[in-house]
């Protein structure tokens, strides 16, 4: 899969029967704000703090968002089953996602 390289952290949750992504800044609120509505809502997703990541790896992973996207990685973004995403955390757009899982 596109992303199965980079070092993501599993969350347990519920079975949605979907692959739930995140990708997230340590330093952003939105992002914070979104971390925790994923784990108030409890399904099973994978996060990675791009921040965190080497500069080469961050740059690689931006690289391949955009190629598979044709956009900019926005943060927060919430990715479903590796080809639909939601840039930004607004938490209707993320509660309807997870409502339609």
């Amino acid at each position: 899969m596109l992303f199965d390289d980079i070092p993501f952290t599993t969350v347990e949750g519920r079975d949605t029967g979907r692959d739930l992504k995140v990708f997230a800044l340590t330093t952003c609120g939105f992002c914070k704000r979104a971390m925790a509505f994923m784990h108030e809502q409890g399904p099973a997703f994978s996060y990675v703090y791009v921040d965190e990541l080497g500069p080469d790896i961050k740059q690689e992973l931006k690289d391949r968002f955009y190629k598979a996207f044709g956009a900019k990685m926005l943060f927060p973004t919430l990715l479903v089953d590796g080809k639909d995403f939601l840039p930004g955390f607004i938490r209707l757009h993320w509660e309807k996602a997870l409502t339609e899982i």
